[in-house]
């Protein structure tokens, strides 16, 4: 398992005698051969590892034959993403939304996503949410705002920054940053980072949206849009991406037209050799926005 779990996962493990396994290898393959010495049967791990595992199996059986219970943590998995996991991995595979700050929100269990593949489940015990709007009341079942989370054992602070706790922390409640909706029966959906949102002529839509369509074309590996300004429209969006091979852009912005429609289709695809991850495995969106005005400056 990874070190991402926490103290508590940890503790709950030792009590119910597993042996406990942390670090990871450099490589994808060097990291499936340690999994497969260690015979793990548990495992957790970010999305983004788990795309590398699946780029790595796409065209092989069960990589993992022991493993019995997989957890992607973080962020939300795509449907087809999970089918494979399902044949390369294991068929128990759930989805956490968690932060630093509050852990364990709320979990996708197996069967949950097959009834509900777009959310991270419900709350876990003990974790309470609301989505509220701009000026923090609560907004109705199935409405998208601003999510706020709180439990027994979450931060109350960051440590010697007043700003940044400004920001999070407000009334007992932590802000994530993130948009979502919650439905009647208690499934909630994330929508995007509020500060990720991109308005183009008024029109506001979702990083993650696109980048779930365009992960769908054939050869795409990685993809990270953002938002960039722009003197029509206000903001247009920008999809970075990685891929097997040379792209072909013109059919990959009717692919997208198609799906997406004119108006969130990203204006500029901007082909990279990798996608930058944070320390956390999130795109690096300064690292992106950086190479994108790069490329502009020298006329690319």
């Amino acid at each position: 398992m990874s070190d991402t779990w926490g103290s508590e996962m940890l503790i709950s493990a030792m009590y119910a005698g597993a042996t406990i396994i942390l670090g990871s290898s450099a490589s994808t393959e060097e990291y499936i051969e340690y999994m497969r010495q260690k015979k793990i049967t548990l495992c957790g791990m970010g999305p983004h590892r788990m795309r590398q595992l699946l780029e790595h199996a796409s065209d092989k059986s069960n990589q993992f034959p022991d493993m019995k219970f997989l957890e992607a943590s973080t962020a939300v998995l795509f449907p087809e993403e999970r089918e494979l996991f399902h044949q390369c991995f294991t068929p128990n595979v759930c989805n956490t939304y968690d932060t630093t700050e509050v852990p364990f929100i709320s979990m996708s269990r197996p069967s949950d996503l097959k009834l509900h593949p777009n959310s991270v489940g419900k709350l876990c015990p003990g974790a309470k949410a609301e989505i509220v709007d701009e000026e923090h009341n609560p907004v109705p079942f199935g409405v998208t705002g601003l999510l706020r989370v709180r439990t027994s054992n979450m931060l109350s602070e960051y440590y010697q920054n007043p700003e940044a706790s400004l920001k999070h922390f407000r009334d007992g409640w932590f802000y994530p940053l993130d948009h979502a909706y919650i439905t009647e029966d208690g499934y909630l959906y994330l929508q995007g980072r509020a500060d990720d949102v991109i308005n183009s002529r008024g029109a506001k839509f979702y990083p993650a949206e696109l980048e779930s369509t365009i992960r769908s074309f054939p050869g795409i590996v990685d993809v990270a849009v953002f938002g960039w300004p722009d003197d029509a429209k206000g903001e247009v969006a920008v999809a970075a991406i990685s891929t097997k091979s040379k792209p072909d852009l013109e059919q990959l912005h009717s692919f997208c037209t198609k799906r997406l429609g004119s108006g969130k289709t990203p204006k500029y695809f901007m082909v990279t050799g990798s996608i930058p991850r944070t320390p956390a495995n999130k795109a690096d969106l300064n690292a992106l926005k950086k190479l994108f005005k790069k490329k502009i400056d020298q006329g690319k």
